[in-house]
């Protein structure tokens, strides 16, 4: 364990932030989430087990930040969706192109999250359950008509589709595509899943 100057909120809050991560990120690519600790964790990052509360609110919110996913997403999708649904789709692509575009580590940490899915059906779950309360639920509540969960389940779906095809499997055209390009040819989609 480090010091006692580096086991308090006192120490530098960014090293100690960035430990932590880099720490869960391994952590996460090697071992299930229910097999993690948060004080396998700290060790790692050699800092006090409370800090991971005091950072991240627990090992839920550490795994969230570690896989760079964002802290309020239904917050993002509410905001873009707006009071109609005419253009949603245009929308909500247009500020998570922005969302991940503000994140250097998007890349390598969707690359961890992926790996992490196909291999721990607890990463799985954990994973699963932050889509549904934090995406689909939210989502769902504003549609109205018939089908709203179904509905904000199958846009969601193709809005991960487009996320992993274009930047985790990198599968062509779609990889090469400009965001403008992509948005055009799904907004309409959405849109019509959306308004239906």
């Amino acid at each position: 364990m480090s010091d006692s100057k580096n086991r308090g909120p006192r120490a530098k809050r960014g090293e100690i932030r960035e430990k932590l991560l880099d720490a869960a990120r391994q952590q996460f690519s090697e071992k299930s989430f229910n097999s993690v600790t948060v004080k396998d964790i700290a060790e790692q990052a050699q800092v006090d087990p409370g800090l991971v509360a005091y950072y991240f609110g627990g090992k839920t919110g550490l795994f969230r930040e570690s896989m760079s996913l964002p802290r309020d997403p239904s917050e993002i999708v509410m905001q873009a969706v707006g009071p109609r649904l005419d253009g949603a789709g245009k929308r909500i692509l247009t500020a998570l192109f922005e969302q991940w575009n503000l994140s250097e580590s998007s890349e390598s940490a969707s690359k961890l999250l992926l790996a992490s899915l196909l291999e721990s059906p607890e990463t799985l779950e954990t994973f699963r359950t932050w889509l549904s309360d934090e995406i689909i639920e939210p989502v769902a509540r504003t549609l109205g008509g018939k089908n709203p969960q179904t509905r904000a389940s199958v846009a969601t779906g193709i809005i991960f589709q487009i996320l992993s095809l274009r930047y985790l499997i990198k599968l062509e055209p779609i990889a090469s595509m400009s965001e403008s390009e992509i948005i055009d040819l799904y907004a309409p989609i959405l849109d019509n899943i959306l308004t239906s």
